[in-house]
């Protein structure tokens, strides 16, 4: 029996403690906020953001934490190898917009921390690292580096599909108004993308694809995702579950932006 600890100070000290074990002069958080992450209100997470960048500025390393935003699902991809093409469809230059977009933040803020230029030289360094393949191949050498085949990174076609594929509907007209992110995770565990136990064995083909995510307009019966299982039992099952995930609304709703805010030892800084 697990039990989960909501002090934020815990949570704090816990996760620092093994940032500054790894030894890095310059840290960056990602700390997320919203139905899939730990901290569901913003002001938690900026409590726990602001806690962490103090205990790393005084051990006397740079720290800036991110509140991202965990309220809907991070890219397309919810799976083992579907969310390695998806980050190599990210890194020849395409990619969904949401999850582009978090990449390019976290490595100019990492780039700018460690002294390279200004933000934007930063943000423009990380593109042409994406244009020019540099970024891929660097990619491919870290895969090669820990003993995977850095072939698969150049033809990702050599990738293979689960044996079974589930369409997931709209039950309904309307704006999807809200998708639980947490719900969506354990469906993932439902098709074998993750442990439901210790002794659990993870399917890399399973996982999930979304088409339609929070805030646009389907018709009843659109397809809004593709559920992958290598057991059709569990395929039927993961899709009746995650009906409990979505909501509809008439009204279209306003959808947070990726990135909410940013801590640092001067303070917090929300997007507008």
């Amino acid at each position: 029996m697990t039990a989960t600890v909501d002090s934020i100070p815990l949570i704090a000290a816990s996760i620092m403690s093994k940032k500054l074990a790894a030894g890095s002069d310059k840290i960056v958080l990602d700390v997320t906020v919203g139905s899939g992450a730990f901290m569901k209100k913003a002001e938690d997470a900026v409590t726990l953001a602001e806690k962490m960048v103090a205990i790393g500025e005084g051990a006397g390393r740079e720290t800036v934490a991110i509140l991202s935003n965990m309220d809907v699902p991070l890219g397309e991809a919810v799976g083992n190898d579907i969310e390695i093409l998806e980050a190599i469809e990210t890194l020849n230059g395409g990619g969904p917009s949401d999850f582009k977009e978090i990449c390019e933040v976290f490595a100019t803020e990492m780039l700018v921390l460690s002294g390279i230029g200004s933000e934007s030289e930063c943000r423009e360094l990380i593109k042409k690292a994406i244009h020019e393949k540099t970024a891929l191949e660097k990619f491919a050498r870290m895969v090669k580096e820990q003993g995977g085949e850095e072939r698969f990174i150049y033809e990702p076609e050599r990738f293979t599909e689960a044996a079974y594929k589930k369409e997931f509907v709209a039950e309904q007209d309307g704006y999807i108004s809200h998708m639980d992110t947490e719900l969506c995770g354990k469906t993932s565990v439902i098709l074998g993308a993750g442990r439901a136990t210790k002794e659990s064995e993870i399917d890399s083909k399973a996982g999930i694809r979304f088409y339609k995510k929070t805030g646009a307009y389907v018709k009843k019966g659109e397809v809004l995702a593709m559920l992958y299982a290598s057991d059709e039992k569990k395929a039927e099952e993961a899709c009746e579950y995650l009906k409990a995930g979505y909501e509809y609304s008439e009204e279209k709703p306003l959808v947070q932006k990726e990135i909410i805010a940013k801590v640092t030892k001067k303070g917090v800084f929300y997007t507008h």
